[in-house]
C-alpha cells in the first residue's frame, strides 16, 4: 500500500513539475558554456540492465509453473482461473509503466543531473586562476552557480524523497523474502532479488552522485582560502569569494537532510537494522 501511495504521489509531482525539469536541463547547457558532458559508458549501460527490470517485472508469469492469485489486488474479488494470469499480465504492465518507469526514469534524471552540477563546479575551479586578479567577477559568478544550484535543490528535493522512500521500501521487502525465502515462489524470489538490486544500485547512485556535489564545492572552498591577495583594492570582494566558498553547495531530501557520503552509509545502515529488529520482534511473537 505504501508502495503504491508514494508512487502515485511521485507521479503526480513530476507531472506538475515536468516543465521545471526541463527548464533545469537549459539552465545547466547554458551553465556549461556549450561544453560537452563526460561519456558515462558504465552509466548507459546500467540504464539498459535497470530498463530490463521492467520486462521482467510485466512478464514474470510467463513461466510454466506461474500461477497468481489477484483476488488480492482488486479487494478480494475472484477472476476465473483460465483468465487469472492475462489480468495479472495486464496490472503488471500497467504497473510498470505508470508507477515504476517514473520512479527509475527520474532516478536517472537526476544522476544526469548531479554530475553536470559537479562538473560546472570543477570547472570553475579551473578558471579561477585566468580571472584571480577580478575577485568581484569571481564571486559573482560562484553566486550565480550557487543560486542555480538551490534553485534546482527546490524543485527536485520533494522527488528525491518518494524516490528514497520508494527505494526504502523495495529494500525491506527484499530483506524479508531473503529471510523467509519458502514463502515465495521461485518466480518471486528471482524477481525479488533483481528488484533489490536494482533499487538498492539506484539509491547508491543517487545519493552518491549527489554527495559529490559538496566534495566539489569543498575544493573550491579551499582553493579560495589559498589565493593570495594581489590588490589591496579587492580585499572586500575577495573575503565575499571566501565567506561564500566556505559554505558548501549541496542537494536536499525534501529541504531536510543535505546529502552527503554520510547520509548514504547513515540510511543503509538505519534500513538493514531496522528491518532485521522488526523481524526478530515478529518471529519472537509467533
Amino acid at each position: 500500500m505504501l508502495l503504491s501511495m508514494t508512487s502515485l504521489l511521485h507521479r503526480l509531482v513530476l507531472a506538475k513539475e515536468m516543465n521545471q525539469l526541463k527548464k533545469i536541463v537549459y539552465l545547466l547547457v547554458e551553465l556549461k558554456h556549450h561544453r560537452k558532458s563526460k561519456s558515462i559508458g558504465w552509466f548507459k549501460i546500467f540504464v539498459i540492465v535497470a530498463s530490463s527490470s521492467l520486462l521482467l517485472f510485466a512478464f514474470r508469469n510467463l513461466g510454466k509453473d506461474a500461477s497468481f492469485d489477484v483476488s488480492a489486488i482488486f479487494f478480494g474479488y475472484k477472476v476465473n482461473k483460465d483468465y487469472n494470469n492475462a489480468v495479472f499480465t495486464v496490472y503488471a504492465i500497467f504497473t510498470a509503466l505508470f508507477f515504476m518507469l517514473p520512479l527509475i526514469t527520474f532516478s536517472f534524471y537526476y544522476t544526469a543531473i548531479c554530475y553536470d552540477i559537479r562538473d560546472i563546479i570543477q570547472n570553475f575551479g579551473k578558471t579561477l586562476s585566468n580571472i584571480a586578479s577580478d575577485y568581484e567577477a569571481i564571486f559573482r559568478s560562484y553566486t550565480a552557480i550557487k543560486s542555480h544550484v538551490n534553485q534546482i535543490d527546490k524543485s527536485i528535493s520533494f522527488l528525491v524523497f518518494t524516490v528514497i522512500i520508494y527505494n526504502s521500501c523495495i529494500v525491506c521487502f527484499s530483506m524479508h523474502v531473503v529471510l523467509e525465502p519458502k514463502m515465495f515462489t521461485s518466480i518471486e524470489l528471482v524477481f525479488t532479488f533483481y528488484s533489490l538490486f536494482i533499487h538498492f544500485t539506484l539509491f547508491i547512485l543517487m545519493t552518491a552522485s549527489a554527495s559529490m556535489i559538496p566534495e566539489a564545492s569543498a575544493e573550491i572552498g579551499f582553493i579560495a582560502s589559498t589565493i593570495s591577495e594581489k590588490d589591496g583594492a579587492a580585499t572586500f570582494s575577495l573575503q565575499r569569494f571566501i565567506s561564500s566558498a566556505e559554505k558548501e553547495i549541496t542537494l536536499t531530501v525534501w529541504k531536510i537532510v543535505p546529502i552527503q557520503r554520510s547520509f548514504i552509509f547513515g540510511i543503509t545502515g538505519a534500513l538493514f537494522t531496522y528491518t532485521l529488529m522488526f523481524y526478530t520482534l515478529s518471529t519472537s511473537k509467533h
